[in-house]
């Protein structure tokens, strides 16, 4: 019988993979379009009501006042509405979903799970009859 314990950097290594597979499977990236679906739901839900609508607008004519823009008009509701319309218009399009899902795996591969990490790592032993594989097509460890 033979023991093998990963090192510190196998662990992290291990812990950056299975964060990486999770975030890269089918389930997470269905889970895109329901991301997407509710920001879109999120920025209607602000538009129905007038009140938060004047308040961006109001903030964002501070903002730039702020910034040191000359406005000849202050930021209407009109116009933080438009911008919120044309939002919605992006978030609606196949590259959007495809760019969102794009981006998840760039924060997931920058970001490392502690809990993850800092958890109790096992190595299991099998036999010939009985084997035990992990897939990652098209390479299979």
């Amino acid at each position: 019988m033979w023991t093998f314990v990963m090192s510190r950097l196998q662990v992290r290594q291990m812990t950056r993979y299975i964060t990486l597979l999770f975030n890269r499977s089918q389930n997470r990236r269905g889970a895109t379009a329901e991301q997407v679906s509710l920001a879109i739901q999120t920025t209607q839900s602000f538009l129905a009501d007038e009140e938060k609508v004047a308040k961006v607008a109001a903030r964002w004519t501070m903002e730039m006042i702020r910034l040191g823009y000359e406005l000849d008009r202050p930021v209407g509701n009109a116009d933080v509405r438009k911008s919120a319309e044309d939002m919605i218009a992006t978030m609606q399009t196949p590259e959007h979903q495809q760019t969102t899902y794009v981006d998840r795996m760039e924060r997931a591969m920058a970001f490392l799970d502690d809990a993850l990490d800092n958890g109790q790592w096992n190595v299991i032993q099998t036999t010939f009859d009985h084997p035990f594989v992990i897939g990652d097509a098209p390479v299979v460890t």
